[in-house]
């Protein structure tokens, strides 16, 4: 074994895994080894071709163990090695499932990835049985080193179909198809998919009057534009309940409408907290614009973090102790608002009204 070829290697690896060499009097006589027991499998090892080993391991005749088999065991290449064909594969269940793919589904997707995914571990093997069969492309399989990578390509997938009603097969094989030209490939095939979301989760807060759910890909698009703002980037974000964005529209007693954008954080308790409040190009609105919009926010069962109207504290000796906590939304509900920022806000939503008009 110390000397012995990669090919004659991974033969003995799978003698020692496959065959039943406890008794192994079956396994010597397709060989035609007349030595019994032990020293007929050493016989056997020394003296007959890799093709002829496996074949009566698996029980069939030489021909029919694949040529594609034989390549691939000369891939395999688990983490550590030195170079490929040398080491056995880590799940020693690999070599069967290998060749049962090999052998009985020559033509099928399976086989294809396992033939040009590269190097071969185990890993390769459980992602071309448990893969989707959507993801059973060589480049997927490659970048599939364990079983939770597998289970969470399987998720992303569902994930897609569930946020996505139109999505066909076929245009989800299209998708992936085109991200496998670059790096990062689920990924880039997620979010190309994403750019179809239609079915969100259920908005927190229901729609009212001047308060709209953003539910489609589309509209946070649109919105993101509309808005000078980033929204566009979140909806990955949204389709895993890590956030919710909202179209807000505040009338000042002018009856001017300032459009603001709102995003809201889960709590482990079921609860919603705001996470900011903007105007376009996330310009910070004046305090007695984002109190109101706090304040029914809150009727409504949105959380505000921040420090209670009871406590001590006050943000401008905050400032000076350097005991920062706050930002200025979460400040907001509090009456001791710093003057030169009041004043920067009210210059930004002056600037936004004349923008609108």
């Amino acid at each position: 074994m110390a000397v012995a070829g990669a090919l004659s290697r991974q033969a003995a690896y799978i003698v020692a895994v496959d065959a039943n060499i406890d008794e192994p009097a079956s396994f010597l006589g397709c060989l035609g080894i007349k030595t019994a027991g032990a020293a007929g499998v050493g016989e056997a090892l020394r003296t007959r071709q890799a093709r002829d080993l496996i074949a009566a391991t698996y029980g069939v005749v030489p021909d029919a163990v694949p040529t594609g088999y034989l390549r691939a065991l000369l891939r395999i290449e688990e983490a550590g090695a030195d170079r490929p064909g040398l080491d056995a594969f880590a799940n020693p269940e690999s070599y069967r499932r290998l060749f049962g793919i090999l052998s009985n589904e020559r033509h099928s997707r399976r086989a294809n990835a396992l033939r040009y995914c590269g190097r071969l571990r185990s890993g390769h093997v459980h992602a071309a049985e448990h893969l989707a069969p959507a993801l059973v492309y060589p480049e997927i399989v490659a970048i599939m080193g364990t079983a939770a990578q597998v289970d969470r390509a399987n998720a992303l997938l569902d994930l897609l179909r569930r946020t996505v009603s139109t999505v066909t097969e076929e245009e989800i094989a299209r998708a992936l198809r085109d991200s496998l030209k670059g790096g990062s490939i689920l990924e880039r095939f997620a979010r190309k998919i994403l750019e179809r979301a239609d079915r969100l989760p259920d908005p927190p807060l229901p729609a009212s009057e001047n308060l709209r759910p953003l539910r489609s890909a589309a509209e946070i698009a649109e919105f993101g534009r509309r808005m000078g703002n980033c929204a566009g980037t979140k909806v990955a974000e949204i389709v895993l309940g890590m956030l919710y964005l909202y179209e807000v529209e505040h009338v000042l007693e002018d009856g001017s409408v300032v459009p603001l954008a709102l995003s809201l954080t889960p709590l482990t308790n079921g609860l919603w907290m705001v996470a900011d409040v903007t105007m376009r190009r996330n310009r910070r609105p004046p305090a007695h614009v984002l109190r109101a919009v706090l304040e029914r926010l809150q009727n409504l069962g949105a959380v505000v973090a921040g420090p209670t109207l009871k406590a001590a504290y006050r943000q401008d000796l905050a400032r000076l102790l350097g005991a920062h906590r706050w930002a200025a939304i979460d400040e907001c509900l509090r009456l001791d608002v710093d003057t030169e920022d009041e004043l920067d806000a009210v210059e930004a939503l002056a600037a936004e009204i004349g923008e609108a008009a």
